[in-house]
């Protein structure tokens, strides 16, 4: 029997051995789970883990809400979530006695790997979760020093724009994709952007992300922005690999993904 401790809720409960009903409302950890090749563990997920694993376990919540009776059903040996506004959910989820461990949100690519590593400790993985981030770790250096184009990032998460700073992990993605992000110098993770700043800026490369309930269309908006600069559009989606707001074992796809399109940007 182990005793862990997650330090972001201040809670601490056993775990024996591997869990056998994993509760992941965190589509990062439930992508690692079934990439450590454990996906039956999985028995219950938030809405929008179904988008990176192909599982039959239920829906029992979204990212800031979960249905703690279905949970209690369920009687997890293990509730995933994370750090910054799901903080709220996991205390609640502690509060109500369950074993729930916030993995905390990445900064950097450097993040991303280490939360692999920490699903992979909880799930009784390590061995697996070494091989997986090295393998990760690999395909990360062959893609070595590449040209640099400017690049201003668009993210809308539902209604609500935004574009990265230095503390997003999606800075990581474009920089070792080939890009530079344009606000990369911020401290925030992520921020309004300026539009008068991007316009002055004149980015070579825009990579957009809007996501299925809130569709944009990036060429009308750049239109009615007035803005005379052309950059070249990449359009980022929710689907798994070309994803860059998608946190988990899938970010090395994402990235290959965009230099690849980099690479058709300056040709």
């Amino acid at each position: 029997m182990a005793r862990v401790t997650s330090e972001l809720l201040q809670h601490t409960f056993e775990l024996s051995g591997r869990p056998k009903r994993v509760v992941s409302l965190l589509a990062a950890a439930t992508e690692t789970i079934d990439a450590l090749g454990l996906g039956e563990t999985i028995a219950g997920v938030s809405e929008y883990c179904h988008r990176y694993v192909a599982t039959a376990a239920p829906t029992v919540g979204q990212y800031t809400s979960a249905d703690l009776d279905r949970i209690a059903e369920i009687g997890p040996d293990l509730v995933l979530v994370t750090s910054g506004v799901q903080s709220a959910l996991g205390r609640r989820l502690a509060e109500a006695g369950h074993p729930v461990y916030a993995v905390p949100l990445p900064s950097s690519i450097f993040g991303v790997l280490e939360n692999i590593l920490t699903v992979a400790a909880l799930m009784d993985a390590m061995e697996t979760g070494r091989t997986l981030v090295d393998s990760l770790n690999r395909r990360l250096r062959t893609l070595g020093d590449r040209p640099r184009r400017s690049t201003y990032v668009e993210v809308w998460f539902g209604k609500h724009l935004r574009t990265i700073g230095g503390r997003s992990f999606i800075a990581d993605i474009v920089d070792i994709a080939g890009g530079e992000a344009l606000f990369a110098s911020s401290p925030a993770a992520y921020l309004k952007p300026d539009f008068a700043a991007v316009a002055m800026a004149a980015p070579e490369v825009m990579v957009a992300l809007s996501e299925p309930e809130y569709p944009v269309d990036f060429p009308h908006a750049i239109r009615e922005r007035g803005w005379t600069f052309d950059p070249q559009l990449i359009v980022s989606t929710v689907a798994k690999g070309n994803n860059i707001i998608q946190d988990g074992p899938s970010i090395v796809d994402t990235i290959e993904w965009l230099a690849d399109r980099f690479d058709a940007a300056g040709d």
